[in-house]
C-alpha cells in the first residue's frame, strides 16, 4: 500500500531507505505524506541491490494474491535487510519487533562467520560476534545507556535496550537551557514537545521556564529553557523519567524461518542469510552456465559454417529445406542450424572468424571457474564473501546510535529530589515535620523569633535538627529495632504546620515507638 511505500522512504523510519520519493514525505512530527498523485518514486541504490539478479532465477517465485502475475518468495539480493532495517507489526496473531543495525557491523559479522567456515577447523565464537555487532543502530541516532540484555537478544531474540535522547546543557549569560538534538527511535517530536508543555502547566515538571522547538528539516533542535534557580541535573532526571526522552526498545524476533514461524535470534538471522546467499550464488551461477553453454553451442555452429561460407550462403538461398541440409552438411544440432538460418546473409558473411574464436576461447576459460563455484562449497563461500565485502564497501557507514553504558542508566526516586537544607522537628506526641531552611531567618539583637511549630497545650518539641533532604534519618525504637527514613520522604510543611504522626512513615509493630 502507499503508506507502506512511504514508510520505506522516510529516513527517520528506515536506517537504510529502500524507496526514494520525490515530493512531500511527511515528517517526524507525524504529518502525513502528500497524496500519491503528487509524488513519484523509485528504488534507491540499496533497494536496487535487494532485487539484484532477480531475472536469473536465483529465488523461488509464487503467484501473487490475485494470480495475475508472479512474485519472488524472498528478496533475491545479497542485502541482509531483516537486520539492517527495523520491523514491527502484528500478522496472523503473531507480533514481531526488530531493531535496525549498522550495515558495516552486520557484514563484518557475516565475513567472520564465512571466514571461520572456510577454515578446516573454524569455530565461530558468540563473544566475537558480540564484539562485531555491539547493539542496534537506530535511524534517529540517540544513545544506548543500558545494553545488559544484549547477549540474550543476540542468542534468543528477546530483551530490551534503553535508549536516551542526545542532549547537552548550554549555559549562556542570559539563560541556561537543555538542547536536544537526537530522539529515541519511534518518538514523535511534536507529541513529545506537547507532552512536556502539558506537564509544565500541570506542575509535574518544575524549574522549566519554556520549551522551544527550533528544529529545521532533518535537524532536531528542542530547547528547554530553565529558570535561574533550576538545577539542570535535577530537571534532566525528571525529564528522562516522566517523558519519552528515554524509552525502552523491546526485541521480539518472531520470523519465518524454514517456512515455520518461530522465535529466532540475531545469530539465527545471520546464519539464515548466509544460507540464502550461498543458494543465490549457486543458482545464479547455474543460470550463467546454462546461458554460457547456449552461447558456446551457437559459436561452435558459426565456426563450422565459416569453414565454407560460400556453400552456407548457397544452401540458405536455394535449398528447399535449408534447416535439414545445414544440419546434414555441417553436423549441426537443430538449435545451431536454426540460429544460422535466422541470421541475415550479410551478417553471416561479415562474421570475423578471429573474433568468434576469441569469444569462444574466453567462454571455454570461464566455464570451469563457474562449475567450481557450483560444485566446490569452499569456493562458493569465498565468492559470497567477496561479494558481501563489496556491498559493505559500497553501503557501509558509521554508527549513528552511540553506546555509552558508563552513563548512569537507571534513575532512582532520589535522583528526582533536590538536595536542599531542611529543618526537622519532632514533638512529644510523635508528630514530625520538615520545613525548608530558607523559611527561617537569622535573628538579630532584640529581634523577635519565628514560631517553629504549632503544638497543643501539653505538647512540646523534643527534637529539632537540620539535615539535607537526601540524608538518612535513623529511628531506634523501644524494642531495639532501627528504622531508616529518607528526610525528603517527610512532606514539607510551613513553620506553623503541625506535621503528621511518625507512624505514617515508619512500619511500627503494636506498642513500638521511637525512643
Amino acid at each position: 500500500s502507499y503508506p507502506t511505500m512511504v514508510g520505506m522512504a522516510q529516513p527517520w523510519n528506515m536506517r537504510y531507505p529502500i524507496i526514494e520519493i520525490q515530493g512531500n514525505l511527511g515528517n517526524i512530527d507525524g504529518d502525513p505524506a502528500a497524496a500519491s498523485r503528487y509524488t513519484e518514486c523509485r528504488l534507491t541504490k540499496y533497494g536496487e541491490m535487494m532485487m539484484a539478479d532477480i531475472e536469473k532465477n536465483v529465488v523461488n517465485t509464487r503467484p501473487t494474491y490475485d494470480d495475475t502475475s508472479i512474485e519472488p518468495v524472498v528478496a533475491p539480493g545479497l542485502i541482509c535487510n531483516s537486520l539492517l532495517n527495523p520491523s514491527t507489526g502484528i500478522a496472523c496473531g503473531f507480533s514481531t519487533t526488530m531493531a535496525s543495525h549498522n550495515l558495516t557491523e552486520v557484514y563484518n559479522a557475516l565475513d567472520y562467520i564465512l571466514e571461520e567456515s572456510i577454515k578446516e577447523e573454524g569455530d565461530v565464537s558468540i563473544e566475537k560476534l558480540l564484539e562485531l555487532i555491539q547493539g542496534p543502530d537506530f535511524p534517529t541516532g540517540a544513545i544506548i545507556v543500558d545494553n545488559s540484555d544484549w547477549y540474550k537478544i543476540f542468542t534468543e531474540g528477546k530483551g530490551r535496550v534503553v535508549v536516551r535522547a542526545k542532549y547537552e546543557v548550554i549555559e549562556e549569560k542570559k539563560k541556561t537551557y537543555i538542547k536536544i538534538t537526537e530522539l529515541p527511535y519511534g518518538v514523535n517530536k511534536l507529541k513529545l514537545v506537547n507532552s512536556i508543555e502539558d506537564k509544565i502547566q500541570k506542575g509535574v515538571l518544575t524549574d522549566i521556564k519554556e520549551i522551544i522547538d527550533a528544529s529545521s528539516e532533518g535537524n532536531i533542535n528542542i530547547q528547554i529553557i530553565l529558570k535561574k534557580s533550576a538545577n539542570p541535573n535535577l530537571v534532566l532526571n525528571n525529564l528522562l523519567v516522566k517523558t519519552d526522552l528515554q524509552t525502552n526498545f523491546n526485541y521480539n524476533m518472531v520470523t519465518l524461518l524454514d517456512k515455520q514461524l518461530s522465535q529466532s535470534s540475531i545469530v539465527d538471522a545471520l546464519y539464515a542469510f548466509i544460507d540464502h546467499g550461498l543458494d543465490v550464488i549457486k543458482r545464479r551461477t547455474e543460470y550463467d552456465v546454462e546461458k554460457l553453454n547456449k552461447r558456446v553451442l551457437i559459436l561452435e555452429g558459426i565456426m563450422k559454417v565459416l569453414e565454407d561460407l560460400d556453400k552456407t550462403i548457397e544452401i540458405v538461398r536455394t535449398a528447399d529445406d535449408p534447416l535439414t541440409m545445414l544440419q546434414d552438411e555441417y553436423e549441426l544440432e537443430e538449435e545451431q542450424a536454426q540460429y544460422i538460418l535466422d541470421m541475415k546473409l550479410r551478417r553471416i558473411s561479415n562474421q570475423d572468424e578471429e573474433k568468434v574464436e576469441a569469444e569462444l576461447s574466453d567462454l571455454y576459460e570461464k566455464l570451469p571457474k563457474l562449475l567450481e563455484i557450483i560444485h566446490n562449497e569452499k569456493v562458493t563461500m569465498q565468492t559470497l564473501q567477496d561479494e558481501l565485502r563489496a556491498i559493505k564497501e559500497k553501503f557501509g557507514d558509521d554508527r549513528r546510535t552511540n553506546i555509552e553504558l558508563e552513563v548512569q542508566n537507571s534513575i532512582d526516586e532520589e535522583d528526582l529530589i533536590e538536595d536542599e537544607d531542611l529543618v526537622v522537628t519532632i514533638t512529644s506526641e510523635g508528630n514530625i515535620k520538615s520545613v525548608s531552611a530558607s523559611e527561617y531567618n537569622v535573628q538579630k539583637r532584640a529581634g523577635k523569633g519565628n514560631k517553629g511549630a504549632a503544638t497543643k497545650d501539653d505538647e512540646e518539641v523534643v527534637d529539632l535538627f537540620s539535615v539535607k533532604s537526601k540524608d538518612d534519618l535513623l529511628f531506634i525504637t523501644n524494642t531495639g529495632r532501627c528504622h531508616v527514613l529518607k528526610a525528603y520522604k517527610i512532606p514539607k510543611s510551613s513553620r506553623s504546620g503541625k506535621g503528621k504522626n511518625i507512624v505514617n512513615y515508619l512500619k511500627l509493630d503494636e506498642g513500638e515507638h521511637p525512643v
